[in-house]
């Protein structure tokens, strides 16, 4: 193999290696991303249940309410 040969070669495998760790840190940081997403997913879920089951004793305090004025309404 010739001077210049050796040296394209030792670029494009200089090139090659840059190119993998690149990938690498690509995929890596993806991973993060993927888990982070997953917890926040599971955040939202569970401040959805949260607010459901808020909704729904603040739904019976209502209606509650509702009975009490009324029964008030008839009595006067």
């Amino acid at each position: 193999m010739n001077l210049v040969d050796n040296f394209k070669l030792r670029a494009i495998i200089d090139e090659s290696i840059t190119s993998l760790q690149f990938l690498d840190t690509v995929k890596a940081q993806s991973d993060i991303s993927s888990e982070l997403a997953g917890f926040e997913i599971s955040k939202l879920l569970k401040n959805q249940e949260d607010n459901e089951l808020k909704f729904a004793e603040l739904v019976k305090k209502r209606a509650n309410l509702t009975k009490i004025t009324q029964k008030k309404g008839m009595s006067s």
